[in-house]
């Protein structure tokens, strides 16, 4: 029997080879995957394992896998190319990973390094324009970007500017969702953090949640991570025991990871104001209503890449 591929699955094909840019600005260069999340953030944690889906389908050598926690500089080398997890962390609102970024960017002005797909957004235009100096001093650096506004922000910091989709997109097909014979579910994913919108919306859900809620009894597994990550970076244990860690690490995100699908597949209606909800709700195939987040970033995010999709609809 022939398969004749959806719209929506024709879509979701086409977002992954959106990057390809990123394969020729590595080249045949080693790479350092730097910055991935070590927090509950299930979103995150789907870039992270579409990125690294990337780097195994497309043969790149990827030498160290950090976190912020546990970065190694003395292991970098100056052929490496330094390769910063993507996200919507460049700015001003998560303090730890620009700082992150950025001292990379100061230091390591011989390397190639390229900041994967993210959402630019700064509270603060004094901290905008001492970014875009910091950055603009690095003559390598290529910033991925997964919106329009994102794309106008990051021509100040270089003049390497990509317009690609989220790095999680990687994952399509994830694991097909069959719908047939369930009673009609709704999952509301909503945010509880500092980009929470502000405006009330009247809608009708059978389960509302968000990532730290229904993860929560991992929460502890998850910040025994960080206690141990820190504690091995300030006794300056060697690159096996870093190597060890993050290996610990990976299978527990994963696990997380399993479990929100789970979740999703008790469901055949998506509404989210986090972005990797609709996203996520993309990979399996699931409908979904996408809400804004506080400043814009989820309606910047579909209007580019998804929003054909007769399973995506925007509020």
């Amino acid at each position: 029997m022939t398969h004749y591929p959806t719209e929506h699955q024709k879509i979701m094909e086409q977002l992954k080879e959106e990057h390809s840019p990123i394969l020729t600005l590595i080249n045949s260069a080693p790479i350092q995957y730097l910055d991935i999340p070590v927090h509950g953030n299930v979103g995150d944690l789907l870039i992270m394992e579409g990125t690294l889906s990337f780097f195994k389908k497309n043969k790149i050598k990827l030498k160290n896998t950090f976190t912020v926690y546990n970065v190694n500089k003395k292991l970098i080398a100056k052929k490496d190319v330094l390769v910063f997890h993507g996200g919507g962390n460049l700015g001003d609102l998560y303090d730890l990973h620009q700082k992150h970024r950025e001292d990379f960017i100061s230091k390591f002005k011989q390397n190639r390094i390229i900041l994967l797909p993210q959402t630019i957004y700064f509270e603060s235009d004094a901290n905008y324009e001492k970014t875009c100096k910091l950055f603009s001093d690095h003559k390598d650096l290529h910033i991925c970007v997964r919106d329009k506004l994102s794309y106008e922000l990051a021509l100040k910091m270089t003049k390497n500017v990509y317009l690609m989709p989220d790095m999680a997109h990687q994952l399509y097909p994830l694991k097909k969702n069959d719908l047939s014979n369930t009673v009609q579910r709704t999952l509301f994913i909503s945010r509880l953090d500092k980009e929470a919108p502000t405006e009330a919306i009247n809608i009708k859900f059978d389960t509302k949640t968000d990532w730290d809620i229904f993860l929560e009894r991992h929460q502890t597994k998850v910040q025994n991570q960080r206690k141990l990550q820190k504690t091995l970076r300030h006794y300056r244990l060697n690159i096996i025991t870093s190597k060890l860690t993050t290996s610990w690490w990976l299978k527990l995100s994963f696990e997380l990871i399993d479990e929100s699908i789970r979740l999703f597949k008790k469901h055949n209606l998506v509404i989210t104001n986090r972005l990797h909800g609709h996203i996520l709700a993309c990979l399996l195939d699931i409908p979904n209503l996408v809400l804004d987040n506080s400043y814009g970033k989820n309606a910047s995010y579909v209007n580019v890449w998804t929003h054909k999709s007769p399973l995506v609809e925007l509020h």
